[in-house]
């Protein structure tokens, strides 16, 4: 896998080895005792007895983790100052169900919807990424997605943070202008996004191999993460 540039890279394949994440230093959330440099989160509050995590998973032989609608995984230290400038953002995800909204990755901000970035699938079972709130920020996917497949992700910021494109499976689904705040100090989150206006979006699915470059990937380099697990 491509490894210039790679400031931050989750498996999301073990609960036990640390060696797996790499990037900033997070805190281990005590009530899940799993070793693993991430902190497992639910809106359900901690005190609660319906308190879960992120569930362990091997599907189709790829390891996962299994978010349901409502566990995600933030990573607190990881706190997303600006997009202005070239990045990259890769995942696999698989969902569980179909025709309603699923959240992925992005900075999950409770005050500042109108200028944080998400990554997540509408009820139309289509990619949606947005930078900031406004149509000129959003990248509206053509590929309808079904449930219970393994699909590759990435999103890139290019021209200096100013021009996104998104691809799945390797193939560019679309791109737009990367609009928004450039003096953002929001943590990184896994397994769910925001919306001005429909709040907070759950994953309900399985996510592996969240990863983020500090740069914009070369073609080449697409595919390869785009074939990891083969296809």
């Amino acid at each position: 896998m491509p490894s210039d540039g790679l400031v931050f890279y989750a498996p999301l394949s073990s609960l036990a080895d640390k060696s797996e994440a790499t990037g900033a230093t997070w805190d281990d959330d005590p009530t899940y005792d799993n070793g693993y440099s991430l902190q497992y989160l639910s809106r359900v509050s901690p005190s609660s007895s319906t308190q879960s995590y992120p569930t362990l998973s091997t599907v189709s032989g790829v390891k996962c983790l299994l978010f349901d609608s409502n566990q995600y995984i933030s990573v607190p230290d990881l706190l997303w100052n600006t997009w202005k400038h070239d990045q990259t953002f890769s995942w696999w995800v698989n969902f569980t169900v179909e025709s309603k909204e699923r959240g992925m990755i992005g900075d999950c901000s409770p005050s500042k919807y109108s200028d944080n970035f998400r990554m997540s699938v509408l009820a139309t079972n289509k990619i949606e990424t947005t930078f900031g709130n406004t149509p000129s920020g959003r990248i509206n996917g053509t590929t309808v997605l079904s449930k219970d497949v393994w699909y590759h992700i990435l999103v890139m910021l290019s021209g200096g943070g100013t021009q996104a494109s998104c691809y799945l499976n390797g193939v560019l689904e679309g791109t737009a202008s990367a609009n928004g705040s450039t003096t953002k100090n929001e943590p990184f989150s896994i397994g769910r996004a925001r919306d001005l206006t429909r709040g907070t979006i759950s994953c309900q699915g399985y996510m592996a191999a969240v990863r983020i470059y500090n740069k914009a990937l070369s073609n080449d380099e697409i595919q390869t993460l785009a074939h990891e697990f083969g296809g």
